[in-house]
C-alpha cells in the first residue's frame, strides 16, 4: 500500500479505497454510497463499538488480552457517520465530528483532541452529480495544510486526483486511476511534481468484484512487493499473503488469515486475526440498529 507523505482526514483514510485490504464488502464505484456501504455496514445501523484486543494463548485457547484500541461510531437515519470516537489504551485520543448538506454529502469533518480542543478540520466540495471534487485539510486555526482536487470520467469513475500543500500552486503527487468494464480499479499510477513516476499498483479481481490480487511496482518498473486475498460467501478478507521482491530474491513477508463471527444481520461482531498461524488481535464490534 501506497505512503501517502501528506495529513489526510479520517474520512479520506476510510472511505478512499485505493488497496483491496480490509474487512469491506466490495461497493459499486459508480454510486454514491453512504458510509454503511463504504464501511460493508448492512441493516439500519445506529451505533458502532469496535473494540481491538491482543490476542492471548492460553492453553490452547485464544483469548482476548489487552485492549489496544476502540472506535465508537454514530450513524444518522440516512446511514452517515455523525461521530466517531478514538481510544487507545482505553485513553481517550480524538474525536471527528461529521456534518453534511442536505443532499447526503458531507462538507465538513472537525478533529478534535483528547482534551476537546479543536485540531484541525477538513471541508469537501462537490459538482451536481454529487462527485467530491475537492478536499481542504485544516490546522486548528484554519491555516490550510493540504488540498486535493479530483476529475472524474462519464461513468462517474476518478481518473485523476492532484495532492497540493497549503501554498496551492503547484502538486505534490498527482495519482492516476483506471478502471475495467465492471468499475473496478485496476491501476492507480502516482507521479511527482516533475512528472516521473513515483509508484505503480495493478489490481486484479475475480469474477464478484473482489480484489484478488495487489502488485507494487518501482518507478524503474521492477516488482516491489505483491498481496493476493481470498474472501469468505460474505465478501470478507479470510487470507491476505504478502510478497516483497528484490534483484536478489523474492521474500514472503507475511501471512495473515481472519476469522469470523456474525450477528443475525450479517454484519461480523467479531474477527480473529493470525499471523503465519499465530493469533495476534482480536476485534469485536457491538452493534446497535435503528
Amino acid at each position: 500500500m501506497k505512503t501517502t507523505k501528506v495529513f489526510i482526514g479520517l474520512f479520506t483514510v476510510i472511505f478512499i479505497l485505493f488497496s483491496c485490504t480490509g474487512h469491506k464488502v466490495k461497493t459499486n464505484n459508480h454510486e454514491n454510497k453512504n458510509s454503511l456501504s463504504k464501511m460493508g455496514l448492512v441493516g439500519k445501523v445506529k451505533t458502532l463499538t469496535e473494540t481491538k484486543y491482543k490476542a492471548v494463548d492460553a492453553a490452547g485457547e485464544i483469548r482476548k488480552g489487552d485492549t489496544i484500541s476502540k472506535y465508537i461510531t454514530l450513524f444518522n437515519e440516512k446511514g452517515n457517520t455523525v461521530e466517531i470516537s478514538v481510544q487507545e489504551s482505553h485513553k481517550p485520543l480524538k474525536k471527528y465530528i461529521d456534518k453534511y448538506d442536505n443532499k447526503g454529502n458531507m462538507i465538513e469533518e472537525d478533529t478534535y483532541n483528547s482534551e476537546g480542543k479543536l485540531q484541525g478540520k477538513s471541508t469537501y466540495k462537490y459538482d451536481d452529480k454529487g462527485k467530491n471534487i475537492e478536499n481542504s485539510v485544516y490546522d486548528s486555526i484554519s491555516r490550510l495544510l493540504n488540498r486535493y482536487t479530483s476529475k472524474f470520467d462519464k461513468k462517474g469513475e476518478m481518473i485523476e486526483r492532484y495532492v497540493y500543500n497549503s501554498d496551492t500552486i503547484s502538486y505534490v503527487y498527482k495519482d492516476i486511476f483506471k478502471y475495467d468494464e465492471y468499475g473496478n480499479r485496476i491501476e492507480y499510477i502516482t507521479y511527482n511534481p516533475d512528472n516521473s513516476l513515483f509508484s505503480k499498483d495493478i489490481n486484479k479481481f475475480d469474477d464478484d468484484g473482489n480484489c484478488i490480487e495487489l502488485s507494487t511496482y518501482d518507478p524503474d518498473g521492477s516488482l516491489f512487493s505483491k498481496e493476493s486475498y481470498k474472501y469468505n460467501e460474505n465478501r470478507n478478507t479470510t487470507e491476505n499473503i504478502s510478497y516483497s521482491y528484490s534483484k536478489t530474491r523474492d521474500v514472503l513477508v507475511s501471512k495473515t488469515t481472519y476469522k469470523y463471527k456474525y450477528d443475525k444481520t450479517g454484519n461480523w461482531i467479531k474477527v480473529t486475526e493470525f499471523e503465519d498461524g499465530i493469533a495476534k488481535d482480536i476485534t469485536e464490534r457491538e452493534i446497535t440498529y435503528y
